[in-house]
């Protein structure tokens, strides 16, 4: 297949390429609206200095299949005894083929070419069709599920302060170092940002605006337990009207309570949150993935803590 040409979409071809990936991920949205939210998410900060769309073309240059590739920072260890180092890697997101270009090989060639070039040590995915294609390439599963909890939520007496985005990043970066370098077996994790986040946060912004409601309510709290402070972050989706929980500390239970209380502040009556254990209503086993190069290998629940990194 050396007629195809790996390279960069530019800016028009990513809008013609939400047209063909909507048919995938559009969900609730029309085709239009799916275009309407990529053109967002590009344009927005994030978007346009960390984000490139790499495709494979053919002869008659034709994009045959894209993906994104996001660039986001990681703690990182070599061992458990090892210290920490903070360092930059990639997300890989949105991986398609067209119908009429699938089982011709074209993504195994697209994302052996991307490890051909890239120039990073650690990389992570979400992938949606399992985790045996991309473990071809070294990726380590993670176990999570998806997990959904209604109410009517107990009222106990939380105390939940709603916080500035750059204070609840400052907190949660050292509550997850701590907590990863605590855990033997965590060997990267990824590092809140606020950037990132933000991103995120546009596109439930536009779901938003498309739904006719007011700006978002606040996302980032900290929460004052028996146990002392912690943070979640929780956002509504006005196209579904449940809520989405971006991050929470997985080991505290005051934090479900306490998503729940603000939730049913917003008027909703669910939320849906990643965790290590099956809680609430199980929707369905999710597939994070970690990878990365060295004298050590990934290993499975290497990839430390899996959240604040929503597919898109």
């Amino acid at each position: 297949m050396s007629y195809l040409r790996f390279d960069k979409a530019t800016a028009s071809e990513r809008e013609l390429l939400a047209l063909l990936r909507a048919s995938a991920w559009a969900k609730e949205l029309s085709s239009e609206e799916f275009t309407k939210r990529n053109q967002r998410l590009y344009s927005h900060q994030f978007g346009s200095e960390r984000i490139d769309t790499f495709v494979i073309r053919n002869l008659e240059n034709k994009i045959v299949t894209s993906m994104d590739v996001l660039r986001v920072k990681f703690f990182f260890k070599a061992g458990p005894k090892a210290s920490i180092s903070v360092k930059e890697g990639f997300l890989i997101a949105s991986v398609f083929t067209a119908p009429q270009h699938r089982r011709k090989g074209y993504a195994a060639l697209m994302m052996s070419r991307f490890f051909e070039q890239q120039k990073w040590d650690l990389g992570v995915l979400y992938s949606d069709i399992g985790p045996k294609f991309y473990e071809k390439w070294g990726f380590q599963k993670t176990h999570r599920f998806l997990c959904e909890m209604g109410g009517p939520f107990p009222k106990n007496q939380l105390t939940i302060n709603p916080i500035e985005p750059k204070a609840w990043v400052d907190k949660v970066f050292d509550l997850r170092k701590s907590n990863f370098d605590s855990d033997p077996k965590g060997q990267m994790a990824l590092v809140p940002d606020v950037d990132f986040l933000d991103w995120h946060l546009e596109r439930f912004r536009f779901f938003a605006q498309l739904k006719g409601r007011g700006p978002l309510p606040p996302t980032f709290f900290e929460l004052e337990t028996s146990q002392g402070r912690t943070y979640f972050a929780v956002v509504l989706n006005a196209l579904n009207q449940k809520a989405e929980v971006l991050w929470r500390a997985p080991n505290s239970e005051d934090s479900l309570m306490a998503i729940g209380q603000v939730v049913e502040s917003w008027g909703l009556k669910e939320f849906t949150f990643w965790s290590p254990n099956a809680q609430g209503k199980v929707l369905e086993e999710e597939c994070p993935m970690g990878w990365f190069q060295g004298q050590v290998k990934p290993e499975p629940e290497g990839f430390f803590d899996p959240q604040i990194c929503d597919w898109w």
